[in-house]
């Protein structure tokens, strides 16, 4: 494996000039075609169809020492290079492309398809360059084989040969499929002004073409291995959230080859997603737990039968929602339906806020809490999920060429994803005011408003509400019950109010990164101060002294996540001693999933190492964390980021 631990340190040291140098060169590309095509600047599907040429043509296919996967994303978010005012290419992102049936028919079976196509023939131009663009490669390699020895010669003629083939035809080999897979990321990376495109249910689609490699002889269990590690450092140039879903119920050899060549390679990206059931293998969790060990973040694990069920609750088969693949953090979709699983947002907390500056004549907590829930409703309804309508106009109004290409067409729906932001603060807080106000008589919620905007200047009343037992969080059967009461009520408003025929509104209870940057904000009626985390995705409010780990998960698993299939993500640090032996992380996701858990992910990096990393970059610029859905070299983040790891930690 020396080539590839030369390709991995060619990469890294490549890392940042050539993404500087590719966006450039693409803006450049994009500013000459516009200069040209002004007569068509409104016709975007025309324009954008037209700019897949000129790229094909112009973009550099530079190959480089040692790869067996070519294809460069360097340029992700190219667009964010250029002079505001000029048009930028329209993919959104966020949705998982039907690789199942590009792999199946090839760029001539696609190409056939789009007669039949309302838009057609605009599929058909981002086709046919998408074909240029691979035979931009295959002469390259063949190329730059004249020069070399006999070695790399081999190599380079080999994915010259396979480059032939896929610009036209259906791949025949593990190596063609996994080689096409990425060549489509990148080019639907060039049409996208976003992130979180994802490969979806990788394991499974490309297990046919490793078997039948495998059992010709034209392929080992090993060189399958090299060249998903090949795979893995090509997607680690661009994409920040590219997730990879494996595992569920087409688990095979090729989850554990992909969970294997993670582990040893530990690159940022694909980020791994672990379907887990009750069939999955104890060889498979052994292989995630390897993986977990590393540091890196990897594999997020999910919890198949719940996020199924939560699917089919809102309207999918359950064959269509059997076969989902985790999108951009923690969404789960259906493969190949066309979707903006982050196209709207709000804050639960601040709702919240607004009815509490008007809640002050209850006598009951019973009347308080039903009031409350009245205006969430009207504010849902009036305001969010008609928000929700114009943003799903302008996601689906156009879809961009290439992406149109890919999508599946026997879906008649389309996701459009809402982030809602604070459960565990409004569990919290609900549970403060009960108990405080309505049944101790110790304050009133008028009062516990204008402290929390003075940041609780009343001590007393702060270390009342931070002694206050029961708190969510702590794994107590009355706030339990709260949880999961009004995470019901929250999800059952948005799935009885549905925006159109078409369009079904999946909610999740998160928003990227969203508790770090918010967390100057006033603070909250549960104690919460200006200044500390708030709560993320379904955990407690990370406030002081509060809380272990277990209490804090056996807590958030009484969320109704099957009301939440967009994501009910926990994320956690834990000791590497703690769970290193026997089954004891497998054990311990499972026991989670049991009752009722959707989602899992373990960073397992030391607080003081974390602190050292951030004093000295250099000298630790290995070290590897999840930030939400994606893992990343923790020197590469901002510093408010890497204060909130390190509190997590």
């Amino acid at each position: 494996m020396n080539e590839i631990n030369l390709l991995k340190t060619n990469h890294l040291n490549m890392f940042d000039n050539k993404r500087r140098e590719h966006k450039e060169l693409v803006c450049n590309i994009y500013r000459e075609y516009l200069s040209q095509n002004t007569d068509i600047l409104s016709d975007d599907w025309k324009l954008f169809s037209g700019f897949y040429h000129c790229f094909a043509k112009k973009f550099p296919a530079e190959i480089y020492d040692n790869e067996y996967i070519v294809g460069t994303n360097w340029h992700w978010r190219w667009n964010t290079v250029l002079e505001k005012g000029i048009k930028s290419p329209f993919n959104r992102g966020h949705f998982i492309p039907d690789f199942v049936d590009f792999l199946n028919k090839g760029i001539n079976g696609k190409i056939k398809d789009a007669d039949s196509l309302p838009m057609g023939k605009y599929a058909c131009e981002a086709m046919t360059a998408f074909s240029e663009y691979i035979r931009s490669y295959s002469d390259s390699a063949r190329e730059q084989s004249k020069n070399c020895d006999l070695t790399h010669r081999e190599r380079l003629l080999g994915i010259a040969e396979n480059c032939d083939y896929i610009s036209e035809n259906a791949p025949q080999s593990f190596w063609q499929a996994l080689q096409l897979v990425w060549f489509a990321m990148c080019f639907l990376e060039t049409e996208c002004n976003n992130s979180a495109i994802s490969f979806g249910r990788a394991d499974a689609y490309l297990y046919p073409y490793y078997k039948n490699d495998i059992e010709n002889g034209t392929l080992t269990r090993e060189t399958a291995k090299k060249l998903i590690m090949c795979f893995c450092i090509k997607v680690s140039e661009g994409n920040e959230s590219c997730m990879l879903t494996l595992g569920g119920d087409t688990e095979n050899e090729l989850t554990a080859i992909f969970l294997e060549a993670q582990t040893e390679i530990t690159m940022r990206q694909p980020s791994v997603s672990l379907r887990v059931s009750d069939k999955t293998s104890k060889e498979i969790l052994d292989k995630a737990k390897a993986l977990t060990l590393t540091g890196c973040g990897m594999p997020a694990y999910f919890n198949d039968e719940v996020v199924i069920n939560g699917l089919m609750r809102y309207g999918f088969t359950r064959e269509e929602a059997t076969d989902y693949g985790i999108v951009g953090c923690y969404e789960a979709a259906p493969c190949g339906i066309f979707s903006n699983t982050v196209s709207g947002n709000f804050y639960l907390y601040d709702s919240f806020d607004r009815f509490l500056c008007t809640a002050d004549n209850y006598k009951t907590y019973d009347e308080f809490y039903n009031a409350y829930k009245k205006h969430y409703e009207e504010y849902c309804k009036t305001e969010i999920l008609p928000g929700m309508k114009s943003n799903a106009d302008c996601d689906f109004g156009f879809v961009s060429p290439f992406a149109y290409s890919l999508i599946n067409r026997s879906f008649d729906k389309r996701i459009c994803g809402i982030n809602i932001l604070g459960i565990g603060i409004l569990i919290d807080s609900l549970y403060t005011i009960k108990k405080l106000v309505f049944e101790e008589g110790y304050t009133t919620v008028a009062k516990l408003r204008a402290e929390a905007e003075r940041n609780f200047e009343n001590e007393e009343l702060y270390r009342k509400i931070q002694s206050l037992e029961g708190h969510y969080g702590s794994n107590s059967p009355e706030s339990n019950a709260m949880a999961k009461e009004i995470s019901r009520f929250i999800g059952e408003v948005i799935l009885q109010n549905p925006i159109s025929d078409k369009i079904v509104i999946t909610p999740s209870l998160f928003l990227f990164v969203a508790d770090i940057f918010s967390r100057g904000k006033a603070g909250n009626v549960n104690g919460r101060r200006s200044g500390e985390l708030l709560s993320y995705g379904v955990m407690p409010c990370a406030m002081p002294h509060r809380d272990n780990v277990t209490s804090a998960l056996l807590s958030s698993a009484n969320i109704d996540a099957e009301y939440f299939p967009d994501g009910c993500p926990t994320l956690i640090t834990l000791n590497k001693k703690d769970i290193s032996e026997g089954d004891v992380l497998n054990s311990f996701i499972k026991t989670y999933f049991a009752a009722g858990g959707f989602h899992i992910a373990i960073n397992t990096v030391d607080a003081n190492l974390l602190r050292k990393a951030k004093e000295n970059p250099s000298e630790h610029s290995d070290v590897m964390v999840k930030i939400s859905g994606y893992s990343t070299r923790f020197t590469s983040l901002c510093e408010e980021i890497q204060e909130a790891v390190i509190e997590r930690a």
